[in-house]
């Protein structure tokens, strides 16, 4: 709720983007972001950047205005009058250099078409030439949210030069992004994970060995299972067995009872029939 209430970002008509809410964390103790209060329950302050501004450029624009926030009113005009000296000395530099391009014309009045020609060749190099890629002093990552408490801080890398418009797509995000600040070149530490790095993939990997465990012994179970039938089995048609020639043995037995059994009734009658004679 208190970040649904913290929200700003708003849509720029002028530049016909989004100007998003950033929450900036610093990452690192090296990081000392900014003096700003951090709003309740925020875990840094809070800022504005376009949606288009690459991520470098805009974090040092908010580093700056906080920096300028937290200056006296004799800092400030301080600062400004060593701006407006740094200023006029280029312009003087600017206007002392104006004036020595004209004595590479011919004392005659020649024909000034060399320098015009210099001209043209350096404002085709400068052309031609891409202006050099300046250093990023910072690592962005993006909080992903909805994580387990008890697990590590999931982080997704941001591009420094690259804008939030290109970079949100298909990403989770609660009202506002929560950024991540690292020094450049150093690692998360403790605590944090990179989505796709070493960290989660061991995670991954954990629990594809326990699945491999589980499924050792659903099959050791299941082949322990079928051996105990086996044996139930063999004993069953064991007995069976024993209970058929039981049986057999039974049938026989009563078999020759019943011949002796005969056998003397007709020895009996022999000797009734004798003595009656």
């Amino acid at each position: 709720m208190g970040r649904r209430k913290a929200n700003g970002t708003g849509w720029s008509k002028k530049k016909s983007c989004l100007v998003w809410q950033v929450e900036w964390v610093a990452g690192s103790p090296d990081i000392s972001t900014t003096t700003a209060p951090t709003v309740p329950g925020m875990l840094g302050p809070l800022g504005k950047i376009l949606a288009t501004t690459p991520l470098g450029e805009g974090y040092a624009a908010f580093v700056e205005e906080e920096r300028r926030k937290g200056m006296t009113p004799e800092e400030r005009a301080g600062e400004k009058k060593r701006r407006a000296g740094e200023v006029a000395e280029r312009e003087g530099k600017r206007v002392k250099t104006s004036p020595g391009a004209e004595e590479s014309k011919t004392e005659a009045g020649g024909d000034a078409a060399p320098q015009t020609d210099t001209k043209e060749a350096a404002k085709a190099d400068a052309q031609t030439t891409p202006p050099p890629q300046q250093k990023a002093d910072y690592e962005f990552y993006l909080h992903r949210p909805l994580t387990l408490a008890s697990g590590p801080t999931v982080l997704i890398p941001l591009r420094a030069d690259e804008g939030l418009d290109t970079q949100l797509g298909g990403k989770v995000v609660l009202e506002f992004p929560r950024v991540y600040v690292f020094p450049a070149g150093a690692s998360v530490g403790e605590g944090f994970a990179v989505e796709g790095g070493e960290n989660e993939e061991g995670g991954k990997g954990e629990e594809e060995e326990s699945e491999e465990e589980e499924e050792e012994v659903v099959s050791d179970t299941s082949s322990s299972g079928s051996s105990s039938e086996d044996e139930d089995e063999s004993s069953d048609e064991e007995s069976e067995d024993e209970d058929e020639d039981a049986g057999v043995e039974g049938g026989v037995a009563e078999e020759a009872t019943g011949a002796a059994e005969a056998d003397a009734k007709i020895e009996s009658a022999g000797v009734d029939s004798a003595i009656a004679s």
